[in-house]
């Protein structure tokens, strides 16, 4: 499937290629195995997490880590299948 939609950018001798959904850097791996090892892959997400990060630096925001950790989800799916995608991100 991966190869189906990527196979036109590839054609296109592309350098670089931008994960613009927030779901696209788990299917990192298999994007780089379709579009090979001279393209880059550049996670939207990875680059918004560093943005905020810095922002909540600047304003003084940022956790000090002796807080304990809690997560909240939210899902349009089945909910039956969030502990599982959970634990690949947390």
């Amino acid at each position: 499937m991966a190869r189906d939609y990527l196979d036109p950018l590839k054609r296109t001798g592309i350098d670089t290629l931008v994960l613009g959904c927030t779901h696209f850097p788990l299917l990192a791996p298999a994007i780089q195995q379709v579009m090979g090892p001279t393209v880059r892959l550049i996670s939207s997400a990875e680059e918004t997490a560093r943005e905020v990060a810095e922002m909540l630096a600047a304003r003084g925001h940022l956790a000090d880590g002796t807080a304990p950790r809690t997560e909240t989800f939210a899902t349009y799916g089945r909910c039956c299948r969030v502990p599982r995608a959970a634990a690949r991100v947390c």
